[in-house]
């Protein structure tokens, strides 16, 4: 399923063929497995649409939201267009409107152009974000809050060749005690189910017992297992070129800390990312040696995630949109052209 500003659209994966339109008005779209979850409209006109794979959707009102995402049987909800920027969790019971747990919203607006344009829940923390820059040309603030408290933390957002975080502190030991989202499903290790896992290792919150050590950037797990970037690339380390630019991802058994294998390569490896039985689909960027320290893509990388063995690589120059994997194919979104590739 694709979004564009005329709605979503469906498409067969093994053909390409339109299956089902559903015309919404420039929606902001995120998913999980089961269903899109689709805020479209804006202000008083703003509507939340819950899309299933065959093209029905669930309505349900709420003015000022810019985008939704899933928590259990509950909804992080963003808005604030036009007005202070804020971020709830609510429950919604089929009838009438949704109850709120918690709202978080900053004493301070925050200098924005757009509307919130995306939405994460990975790690306990629900985190809002737009890929615009701000009114003053600057980066936008993002917002996050603990799903179960809404309490604030900081905002870590994925970007291309590593992540960027919004209201933390500037030092180094601040930035890697942070936990990025998660691309894939939530993980579900043996014992510590809820694990978090930061630039530094893997703790129990509960305890702050350090379950996995290891120093650079979580990207996703695989059963019992981490994937991570073992060079960083959300710090500013010796960016050279890219010729000098030594990374490896390395794939390690979250109980055990037994490496199952490692992938070395010269470039940033990094997210959007996915995964199917055969291929481990990733972005490999480099960063411009100047002062702007600008993530350009190189391609992107299919690596089987049992062995870590390099199955296949496909040149890009802009960053995708999206990455999918179906059983035998690849799906990439860049530009507004969606295309499938065999994957081999």
């Amino acid at each position: 399923m694709v979004t564009t500003a005329e709605g979503v659209t469906a498409y067969d994966p093994s053909t390409g063929d339109p299956a089902w339109t559903l015309d919404l008005d420039d929606p902001a779209c995120t998913a999980t497995e089961a269903a899109l979850t689709c805020v479209h409209g804006e202000g008083e006109n703003a509507a939340i649409a819950t899309i299933d794979p065959t093209g029905e959707a669930t309505e349900l009102p709420f003015p000022d939201a810019d985008i939704a995402v899933t928590a259990d049987e509950d909804l992080i909800i963003g808005g604030g267009l036009t007005s202070n920027p804020w971020l709830g969790r609510y429950t919604t019971t089929g009838e009438g409107p949704p109850t709120e747990v918690w709202r978080y919203q900053p004493e301070y607006p925050i200098d924005r152009a757009e509307r919130w344009t995306g939405a994460t829940v990975s790690q306990g923390i629900a985190t809002i974000f737009t890929q615009h820059t701000t009114a003053s040309g600057g980066p936008a603030l993002d917002l996050a809050a603990e799903v179960a408290s809404g309490e604030s933390r900081p905002a870590v957002v994925q970007r291309l060749g590593g992540f960027a975080v919004s209201n933390v502190g500037r030092t180094s030991a601040e930035w890697q005690q942070q936990a990025p989202p998660l691309a894939g499903t939530e993980p579900e290790i043996p014992g510590h189910p809820d694990l978090v896992f930061t630039m530094t290792g893997a703790r129990d919150p509960s305890g702050g017992e350090l379950v996995l050590s290891y120093t650079g950037l979580p990207l996703l797990t695989l059963g019992d297992d981490l994937v991570y970037s073992a060079t960083s690339p959300g710090t500013r380390v010796e960016l050279t070129g890219p010729d000098e630019i030594s990374v490896r991802l390395e794939r390690v058994d979250v109980l055990t800390g037994q490496s199952q294998w490692q992938f070395d390569r010269d470039n940033y490896l990094t997210c959007p990312c996915a995964t199917n039985v055969d291929t481990l689909a990733l972005v490999a960027a480099s960063f411009e040696p100047d002062d702007t320290f600008t993530a350009v893509p190189q391609s992107v990388l299919g690596i089987d995630p049992d062995t870590g063995r390099h199955h296949w690589t496909l040149p890009i120059s802009t960053t995708p949109d999206g990455i999918a994997a179906g059983p035998d194919q690849i799906y990439v979104l860049t530009a507004g052209t969606l295309t499938a590739y065999t994957d081999r």
